[in-house]
């Protein structure tokens, strides 16, 4: 969707462009909620987990965004688009492809001389979520809030089916759904269907007693039924879809048909799309909560990022540059990533850091003089010391010269004194020991794992412990035609290392093509080389997830933010923190090196851009006086007794309320009995009255928030 850049961009206070957020800036100003749209705990997730702050803003930003449909527009999409979007989006949105007319049509949908008017599919919201940044959390919380306000009767009961595009992601989500599920009552878990299932679960062969979701791959829906391929018409549900979207909301051409799908299903519903990276105008304008890279990291919660001005087109099979050329550059990324080696170990008994890795991403592997190979061969050469001591201290003085005046992108950051100083400090020999795990040169050595056919490992001779992983689609090509007169060795007792990656600290490198940049998170790069990757619009979405993948910090167990931001709320030893300061940057920083500089840059430049929010972290955080100056530890958890707050009207309420007869609380709630007598015995105790709290004022809804709380277990340290 094209749309005049005067009605689609705005300028911020500092004079950058940005796209209209619409949705989103509405929402954040509405305060007219009723009380009762809240009577969902937003926080609980699991016995272990508990909601950031930002996710818990996400599922508010998603109840004021059905509240405005559902109450002050009646669920009426023309009304819903008068009111917000008129002026902003085109009444109409062309188009010529008549195979997609008739489906709109077919769909139930009004197309007046070949333009779908753009009411009728503007029930959707948008969620803006960095890569890492828990969205999958996030999307389970919503379902429990859908299913709440159902049965609140504030919105229109329907099913709920959510959409990924990939086995493995719907693997995830169904990890993240058990994780949920612990502990709950047998009304409160979600039940998940495959979508094939649907017939039967609403023909009542399958009675759910919980809250049933229908899962499928987004890619397999379809016109027809074709082996694992969906004609969508046997699901269509009359388009009484509550449709959740995981990076499944975008395509090319050849996918607009499974667009117009979507958009048929929940016609009569509403539609949550879930993304990393938006790029089309309607996502932006239709966005309910912005959460994106650049806010995950200037917020402390990614590592800080720097694209190096160096490009690699030394790799570029089609231009002519020299073997020093090449080994050049690598030789830089191999000297940045032994600082930071060094850094970490400086640190690590005080902040047990990641082990930081390179990840290097090629566009080809298979074929003659493909990127991998011409990547090898130079990672050979030097690892054999074929090198000269005034190449390796001229690619030395060009690192130490282009990071002294660092720009990273988002935030105002230096590197250290210290750190420079520690560079310049760099050997060759501490090179091969850090990258190489060898004390000396040595000739790479093959080490292969049967029935595993995508991963090859790497060792030198002169060490003991493998350095670096291959993972491709298939290492049989390679076996037999570029490994050619090297030594292969068999390895038995791991099947698959890149599995266990994150706990393996022998591997300082990581190669591969696109084909794992999605489903893998991991706190360990701390450098990606992108070789002919990035070179065209088109990957501007593979550049940005596969950096997503690499930009978590979790300098303590389970604590996933920068250290200087654990300082700032006193989480940490102040003593602690000044001891190590001078190294946590290089660590909790991603290096980025592409064959195109400028092109990382404008992806970089883009996403900055698209950023709106203003606020400081001191208004988005609040220190615990109850922690200042002491220690952060990792805790051992023990089962805990809860307390929730209640307005002093509700708690009265709540009081009045339990005085029915228990079997009728029971069959009202679905409650456990024990929770109810412990409840009425304990009532003052586990429940205080706090006039900071949300007035709810509804009976019902008052017992069914406190009775699903104390349902759940959670734990304490």
């Amino acid at each position: 969707m094209r749309l005049k850049e005067k009605d689609r961009r705005s300028l911020d206070n500092s004079g950058i462009s940005i796209p209209n957020l619409r949705l989103k800036t509405i929402l954040d100003t509405l305060e007219d909620v009723e009380e009762v749209w809240y009577a969902i705990d937003l926080s609980a997730f699991s016995s272990k987990k508990t909601l950031f702050d930002y996710q818990k803003n996400a599922l508010e930003n998603a109840i004021k965004g059905l509240y405005y449909f559902y109450s002050k527009c009646g669920g009426n999409k023309e009304e819903f688009f008068e009111n917000v979007y008129k002026g902003i989006l085109p009444e109409a949105i062309p188009t010529r492809n008549k195979k997609l007319i008739d489906l709109l049509k077919e769909g139930g949908f009004v197309v007046n001389e070949n333009k779908l008017p753009t009411y009728q599919i503007i029930n959707r919201m948008g969620f803006w979520m960095a890569t890492g940044s828990g969205k999958t959390l996030v999307i389970v919380k919503l379902i429990e809030l859908l299913s709440g306000l159902m049965n609140l009767k504030l919105i229109p009961k329907k099913d709920i089916l959510f959409l990924t595009h990939r086995d493995d992601l719907i693997g995830q989500f169904k990890g993240h759904v058990k994780e949920f599920n612990e502990g709950r009552m047998p009304s409160k878990i979600i039940q998940l269907y495959e979508l094939k299932d649907y017939e039967d679960v609403k023909s009542g062969l399958d009675n759910p007693t919980g809250i049933p979701v229908f899962y499928y791959r987004a890619d397999l829906f379809d016109t027809e039924e074709k082996e694992k391929r969906v004609n969508f018409r046997n699901y269509l549900n009359d388009g009484n879809w509550y449709l959740i979207l995981d990076e499944a909301h975008k395509g090319d051409k050849d996918e607009s048909k499974r667009q117009a799908i979507f958009n048929i299903l929940c016609k009569n519903g509403f539609r949550f799309d879930f993304s990393a990276t938006f790029t089309e105008e309607i996502d932006f304008i239709t966005c309910a909560y912005n959460f994106n890279l650049a806010e995950f990291v200037k917020q402390g919660y990614g590592k800080h990022i720097y694209v190096s001005s160096e490009n690699l087109r030394s790799f570029n099979r089609r231009d002519d540059f020299s073997q020093e050329e090449k080994q050049k550059i690598l030789l830089k990324i191999f000297i940045l990533l032994t600082g930071i080696i060094k850094a970490r170990e400086k640190v690590k008994y005080r902040v047990p850091y990641h082990k930081p890795l390179l990840l290097v991403l090629v566009h080809s592997v298979n074929v003659e003089d493909s990127d991998m190979e011409l990547l090898f061969r130079e990672l050979a050469n030097i690892a054999k010391g074929e090198i000269q001591d005034s190449d390796f201290q001229g690619a030395k003085d060009e690192l130490i010269q282009e990071l002294e005046s660092a720009n990273f992108q988002f935030e105002n950051v230096r590197l250290s004194r210290e750190f420079l100083n520690l560079l310049r400090e760099i050997t060759f020999e501490d090179l091969l020991e850090d990258v190489f795990n060898s004390k000396s040169p040595g000739t790479i050595e093959v080490v292969q794992i049967p029935q595993n056919r995508q991963e090859l490992l790497f060792k030198l001779k002169s060490g003991d412990k493998p350095f670096a992983l291959m993972k491709i689609g298939d290492i049989t090509p390679w076996l037999r035609e570029k490994l050619e007169g090297y030594e292969i060795v068999e390895r038995f007792e791991e099947e698959n290392i890149f599995a266990k990656l994150n706990e393996d600290e022998d591997i300082n490198i990581l190669m591969g093509s696109r084909a794992f940049y999605e489903g893998w998170d991991s706190n360990r790069p701390n450098v990606i080389a992108f070789i002919n990757i990035g070179m065209g619009e088109d990957a501007k979405k593979f550049v940005l997830q596969s950096i997503g993948r690499g930009v978590r910090i979790e300098p303590f167990k389970n604590i996933r933010r920068r250290l200087e931001i654990l300082n700032k709320n006193s989480q940490i030893n102040k003593e602690t923190y000044q001891q190590v300061k001078a190294w946590t940057t290089p660590i909790e920083s991603l290096f980025v090196f592409g064959t195109k500089a400028s092109n990382l840059e404008t992806i970089f430049q883009t996403l900055a851009e698209q950023t709106e929010e203003k606020e400081t972290l001191g208004d988005l955080f609040e220190i615990n006086p109850e922690v200042q100056g002491k220690l952060l530890l990792v805790p051992e958890y023990k089962e805990s007794e809860l307390i929730l707050r209640l307005h002093p009207e509700d708690k009265e309420i709540a009081r009045e309320f339990l005085e029915l007869d228990d079997r009728i609380l029971v069959c009202m709630f679905d409650v456990h009995p024990k929770v109810l007598i412990k409840l009425k015995n304990d009532f003052d105790a586990l429940v205080h009255a706090d006039h900071q709290e949300r007035k709810i004022g509804i009976p019902e809804a008052v017992l069914k928030k406190l009775l699903g709380y104390l349902s759940a277990k959670f734990y304490k340290y």
